[in-house]
């Protein structure tokens, strides 16, 4: 998940998951994935997923500065070209989490506004 080490991130998502706990009175056993679904809460993951396909979509349609022009790639069609990737770190920029995440979800519709795409990402991560 982007340029966050795998260590912070486990620590922050049982953080997640035990804060949900506690918002639902659940015992230490009981099961996170129910919960989340039951408040409809995305999980870190989750988030940071929707976060990259809104900045891939912001991107598509044209309304981010003219700076990410020259640091993201060009597309054809509904698929984004995924560079060549040769490091682990370069696998953590966004200019190949962007693309990797976007090809990723294809199903969801990119043919609406921005709140109707953020809305059906979270629906979609929401049931899968």
């Amino acid at each position: 998940m982007g340029k966050l080490g795998k260590n912070l991130l486990e620590s922050l998502f049982k953080l997640q998951k035990k804060v949900l706990r506690i918002m639902t009175c659940s015992g230490y056993y009981a099961e996170s994935d129910l919960l989340f679904r039951k408040l409809n809460i995305l999980k870190l993951t989750q988030i940071y997923t929707t976060s990259v396909a809104v900045l891939m979509f912001k991107y598509i349609k044209g309304m981010l500065p003219p700076i990410f022009n020259e640091t993201l790639v060009t597309h054809n069609s509904h698929k984004l070209e995924v560079s060549l990737c040769q490091t682990e770190l370069y696998k953590k920029t966004i200019e190949y989490q962007g693309p990797t995440i976007w090809n990723r979800y294809e199903n969801v519709n990119h043919q609406c506004s921005l709140q109707a795409f953020k809305k059906q990402m979270k629906r979609y991560l929401s049931d899968h």
